[in-house]
C-alpha cells in the first residue's frame, strides 16, 4: 500500500512583511475578489464625445496579462508630473508595477494593445490605500508613481479644495468605458455571447466600446439618500468618504472601464477640480441607482503623505467618516449575493468551523448546479494553499488517468477522503491559531489558470500567491465575465467560508 504522507495547513516556510492578521485579511480579500460582483463592478453611459486635449490630465491604465499583451483596464488622473491618481479596486490582488503602463495623449483608445501615437510611461510604484476593503469598497483610492514625468500638455489636475459638496451640484465624469452595461453569458447552445445587461438581448460588444474619450454631466446625490438607494449593494459602506452622483431617471453614468477616472466640479472662475474617483455601482445608468465615487477631499492627507507636502490638495479637513443611517434590510437576498453564488456552492471543513492544532481535517464541497471546482485555503497567517484540484485526489487506485474536476449536484467531494486508503496525503491543522478562510470557485468550464499539482499546492511566496489569484481573476474577467445570464445565472460562482483554529 502506498505510504500516506501528512500535509499541514499553513506549512509555508516563507513569511510576509505585514503582521499575520493583516496578511490573512489581504489574502482572503484577494480570494473574495474572484466573486462575479467584484469583477463586474469595475465600471460613460450617456454624455457626449470629447477629447483628451480638453481633459489633458486623463490617462488610461493598461495591464499586461499572461499572453504578454497590454489591455486597457481603468482610467486615472495626472495630479503631478510623475503621479497618477486612480482607484484601488483597479489593481485587484496584484500591485506589481511591472504589470502596468500609463497612456496619455490618446487620440483613439485601443482596448487590446497600446494606443498608436500615445505617450506611454512605465510604472515605478503602485500604492493602494492600506485600508481599502474589497467587500465594503471603503477607501477605494490608489496612486501610481511613474518612472519618468509625463510631458506637457498633460497638466496635472488640481484636487478639490473644498470638502463640502452639496446635493444637486453639477459634476462631470470622463472616461473610455463602455457606453452601455453589457455582459457576457452563454446561450442555449453553450456558446459565449454578449448581451445587453438590462434586456438580455444579444449585442456586438464593439458597438459599445468608445475609442473616443467621453464626458457626462450629472448631479450630486445626497449621501444619506444614496445609502438608502444602494442598500442592495452587498457590504457597501456609503458615508462621508464618498460622493454619489446620477440622474433620478438614470441615463447618464460611468460604466465598465471608467473605474479610477475623475469626477470633476467647476469653480466659479471656470477651473476644474477633481472631487471624486470612479469607484463602484450596480449596472450603468439605471434609474435611482447613482454611481459611487471616492471623495478626494477625504484623502488629502494620505495623498500628500505619498506624493509630497506641496501638492495642491484640500486644506480643509474632510468631515469625520460617519456611517449613514442604515435602512432596514430588504426581505429578498441582495442581488450581488445571488450573483456571487448562483450555483449554490458550499464549502467547509467536514469537522466543523472550530478546529484545533493537530486535528486532521478534510474539505467538503457541494453544489446545486454542475461545474468545475477549485478550492483554496487562506490560513490565519495569510498563507495560501490550493487544496483542489490535485492529482492524488483525481487519480483512481486502478488508473493513472486523472478524473475530471467537475462537481455534480448531489455528489459532494471530500478532500482528502479518509475512506480512501490510496488518498496519498492527510491534512493536519497547524499553528498559528486564529481565523482562516476557505474559498471555492465553481465555473461552467475548466479554469485554465488553475493547474493540477501532484498534491495540495503551497505557494512559496506571497507574490506567487497573489500572481496565481490574479491569473484566475484575469481569466474570469476576460473569458467568463457575466452578470445574469440568459438562464438566470453567471458563468461562475464563489463560496466563502470562515473557520477558527483554537
Amino acid at each position: 500500500m502506498k505510504k500516506v504522507s501528512t500535509w499541514a495547513v499553513g506549512a509555508l516556510a516563507a513569511t510576509l512583511a505585514a503582521c499575520p492578521q493583516a496578511r490573512a485579511e489581504s489574502t482572503a480579500q484577494a480570494l473574495r475578489g474572484l466573486a462575479p460582483s467584484s469583477i463586474i463592478s469595475e465600471r460613460i453611459v450617456g454624455g457626449e464625445v470629447t477629447s483628451q486635449s480638453e481633459w489633458p490630465s486623463q490617462v488610461g491604465l493598461f495591464i499586461r496579462l499572461r499572453d504578454q499583451r497590454d489591455y486597457f483596464d481603468c482610467g486615472g488622473t495626472v495630479i503631478a508630473p510623475d503621479w497618477v491618481l486612480s482607484a484601488a479596486h483597479c489593481f485587484g490582488s496584484t500591485k506589481n508595477p511591472e504589470d502596468w503602463k500609463v497612456a496619455t495623449r490618446v487620440a483613439r483608445m485601443t482596448f487590446d494593445g497600446l494606443p498608436e501615437g500615445a505617450v506611454v510611461r512605465k510604472v515605478k510604484r503602485v500604492i493602494t490605500n492600506e485600508h481599502y476593503d474589497t467587500e465594503s469598497h471603503e477607501n477605494d483610492v490608489a496612486l501610481l508613481q511613474l518612472d519618468e514625468p509625463i510631458p506637457a500638455p498633460a497638466m496635472p489636475l488640481q484636487l478639490a479644495a473644498d470638502a463640502s459638496m452639496e446635493a444637486g451640484r453639477s459634476v462631470s465624469v470622463t472616461g473610455w468605458g463602455r457606453t452601455r452595461f453589457i455582459t457576457q453569458v452563454k446561450d442555449q447552445q453553450g456558446r459565449d455571447v454578449w448581451v445587453d445587461g438590462l434586456t438580455n438581448k444579444p449585442v456586438n460588444v464593439k458597438d459599445y466600446e468608445s475609442p473616443e474619450l467621453r464626458k457626462a454631466s450629472i448631479p450630486l446625490v445626497d449621501v444619506a439618500e444614496c445609502a438608502r438607494l444602494e442598500q442592495h449593494v452587498k457590504g457597501a459602506v456609503i458615508d462621508a468618504r464618498v460622493l454619489c452622483a446620477g440622474l433620478p431617471e438614470g441615463g447618464r453614468d460611468a460604466c465598465q472601464g471608467d473605474s479610477g477616472g475623475p469626477l470633476m466640479a467647476q469653480t466659479p472662475s471656470g477651473q476644474w477640480r477633481q472631487v471624486g474617483i470612479v469607484s463602484v455601482g450596480i449596472a450603468c445608468g439605471e434609474a435611482k441607482l447613482p454611481g459611487v465615487y471616492t471623495r478626494v477631499s477625504a484623502f488629502g492627507d494620505w495623498i500628500r503623505a505619498n506624493v509630497g507636502k506641496d501638492l495642491d490638495v484640500a486644506d480643509q479637513p474632510a468631515p469625520a467618516p460617519q456611517p449613514a443611517p442604515q435602512p432596514a434590510p430588504p426581505p429578498a437576498p441582495p442581488p450581488s449575493e445571488a450573483l456571487d453564488n448562483a450555483a449554490g456552492v458550499t464549502i467547509a471543513f467536514d469537522q466543523g468551523d472550530d478546529v484545533s492544532v493537530g486535528q486532521m481535517v478534510s474539505y467538503r464541497a457541494t453544489t446545486q448546479r454542475a461545474g468545475y471546482l477549485a478550492i483554496f485555503d487562506a490560513t490565519p497567517d495569510g498563507k495560501l494553499t490550493q487544496i483542489y484540484p490535485n492529482a492524488l485526489s483525481l487519480r483512481s487506485p486502478t488508473s493513472s488517468r486523472l478524473e475530471t474536476t467537475r462537481l455534480e449536484p448531489g455528489k459532494p467531494i471530500v478532500v482528502p477522503n479518509y475512506n480512501n486508503a490510496y488518498r496519498g496525503f492527510n491534512v493536519r491543522i497547524s499553528e498559528p491559531r486564529g481565523e482562516g478562510t476557505i474559498v471555492a470557485v465553481l465555473a461552467d468550464k475548466p479554469i485554465n489558470a488553475v493547474d493540477t499539482p501532484d498534491k495540495p499546492k503551497i505557494f512559496d511566496t506571497p507574490e506567487a500567491a497573489r500572481a496565481a489569484i490574479q491569473r484566475i481573476h484575469d481569466e474570469l474577467a476576460r473569458d467568463l465575465q457575466a452578470n445574469a445570464g440568459i438562464d438566470g445565472h453567471p458563468d461562475w460562482s464563489v463560496a466563502v467560508h470562515k473557520y477558527t483554529i483554537h
